[in-house]
């Protein structure tokens, strides 16, 4: 099984030292290319699973703008952190297409807000800080938010399900935008350059 839960919330553009801007390197171009690296273990291995951990921030973005996955032209760190959930969606739904009948399943999921160290260590600055650490106090542990994560990845009776998104332990159909198969190709064609 692979898991792919990477997840960065910094509210500046910073790119790293191979161009990318960080929020989408981290959130999505990662997953992308470990799971296409890993993609010939994975077949090796079926019965494999993969999930894949969004957010349901993604529902947000109107439109993709595949020309500007980099958030070069107009940066806000939640329109690119979203922008990232939604591309790791549309992966997900490419990967899915691409690995029928080889014995591998890719799912997505929204975990839940759950109080972890997401936006720490310096990533959110001033006002966005202070909210996420007062949110913090509310929500429930990092546990909790892991329960969706390990359901799809270990579940008897699961091994089948295949490109599906789930939320809270149940199917929960994604944004439509996340399901635009077009789409989906485009940003998988951009991922490979």
């Amino acid at each position: 099984m692979l898991i792919n839960n990477a997840g960065i919330g910094v509210d500046r553009r910073i790119e790293i030292v191979d161009g990318f801007e960080l929020n989408f390197a981290v959130n999505y171009l990662a997953p992308f290319v470990l799971s296409t690296e890993l993609q010939p273990l994975l077949e090796a291995s079926a019965p494999s699973r993969v999930v894949t951990v969004s957010s349901a921030m993604h529902a947000s973005v109107k439109p993709l703008d595949p020309d500007d996955l980099q958030s070069a032209n107009h940066f806000k760190w939640d329109k690119a952190y979203n922008r990232a959930k939604l591309a790791s969606i549309l992966f997900f739904n490419e990967f899915t297409r691409r690995l029928e009948g080889t014995g591998v399943t890719s799912n997505s999921l929204h975990p839940g807000a759950a109080a972890t160290n997401f936006g720490g260590d310096g990533d959110l600055t001033e006002f966005t800080a202070v909210m996420l650490r007062i949110m913090r106090w509310f929500l429930p542990g990092p546990e909790a938010g892991a329960q969706t994560s390990i359901y799809l990845a270990t579940a008897p009776g699961l091994e089948q399900v295949n490109g599906r998104h789930f939320e809270k332990l149940a199917q929960k159909a994604p944004s439509e935008l996340a399901q635009d198969e077009e789409l989906a190709k485009k940003l998988w064609q951009k991922s490979k350059q």
